[in-house]
């Protein structure tokens, strides 16, 4: 498990290093055309796997409306938080883009409770009191680190002119950091509980640093790189054969939180602008916007901490068909 999660962990910071290096080689096309490969030998792999696999999830498959209903759901939410830093968005639209995504959700989590067939989320895992917290500890976490490496890298580049490649090179430290410490955490005796608490605060300091002195980056990236290290192992502790609710939490959380930080970057962005003169500050301007999308990734970090301290010291969360 500590392997598992080493190598995912540095994976969320090399793929900046990865993308900075192919961009700086093939242009920001080519960032589409490797993800685009990778997707093809994925699919081609999953073709030789079982198509059954006996087990607790048998019932639980592919279920179409509930993958568009969640999707639909998705889509309305993030365009209504994207757009609320805009100021020529109507109140009507804004307000209507949220209401039909949290309609659409609602809709989606009544097909999860309700007895069928297939789902795409086993309805036991509602009931389930520390997964719950699990599930909602890692919609924080991808709410927190979509904020980072989209800022961050926009930070490089926008203000300090990095090019995508010495961009990209910037993340090859906190990455070795997150592996390495991946690779110690799952050794570790301590409850995941306690663990977890750790790994969320240095996450929530780093990110606040990050936010409050971006041009000082290196420092605050590896107390996130570090707090980042010791936190998949254990939600993967705790979800157990429940992974797939906390992957869905995951990435939900990870599109919410980015389009809320850019909805607060646009907003400071426009603030700092109208109080200067025109074609002056622009580069202020945005440095200031980019350290307040910063800090607001910082909050769900910290929110994280507090629902993990709440989980049992010693849990183990097993979620059946049902």
């Amino acid at each position: 498990m500590g392997l598992i999660a080493a190598v995912t962990s540095a994976g969320v910071l090399g793929a900046d290093v990865l993308g900075g290096v192919v961009t700086g080689l093939l242009g920001w096309r080519g960032v589409f055309l490797l993800a685009g490969a990778v997707s093809l030998i994925l699919l081609a792999a999953g073709a030789l796997l079982p198509r059954r696999v006996p087990g607790p999830y048998t019932g639980v498959g592919l279920a179409v409306l509930d993958a568009v209903v969640l999707g639909a759901g998705m889509a309305c939410l993030t365009i209504g938080m994207t757009g609320s830093g805009r100021g020529s968005w109507a109140w009507i639209e804004w307000l209507g883009s949220i209401a039909s995504g949290v309609v659409l959700l609602a809709a989606f989590l009544f097909l999860q409770l309700k007895p069928r067939d297939s789902t795409l989320i086993p309805s036991s895992a509602f009931r389930s009191g520390p997964l719950r917290v699990t599930a909602a500890v890692s919609a924080l976490l991808g709410a927190a680190l979509a904020g980072e490496a989209f800022f961050v890298s926009l930070y490089l580049q926008q203000v300090l002119h990095y090019g995508p490649l010495q961009a990209g090179l910037v993340f090859l430290p906190p990455a070795v950091t997150v592996f390495t410490v991946s690779a110690l955490a799952g050794r570790t005796l301590y409850a995941p509980r306690t663990v977890l608490v750790a790994g969320f605060a240095l996450l929530a300091v780093g990110l606040t640093w990050l936010g409050l002195d971006p041009g000082n980056f290196l420092p605050p990236l590896e107390i996130t790189a570090a707090g980042l290290g010791l936190i998949p192992g254990r939600l993967g502790h705790l979800a157990e054969s429940s992974s797939e609710l906390t992957r869905m939490a995951f990435l939900a959380g990870s599109a919410l939180g980015l389009a809320f930080a850019v909805g607060a970057a646009e907003r400071r962005v426009a603030e700092v602008l109208a109080a200067l003169p025109v074609g002056l500050g622009r580069e202020d301007a945005l440095a200031d916007g980019y350290g307040q999308a910063l800090l607001t990734a910082a909050v769900p970090a910290a929110v994280a901490a507090f629902l993990a301290f709440l989980l049992p010291r010693r849990v183990r969360v097993v979620a059946e068909k049902g």
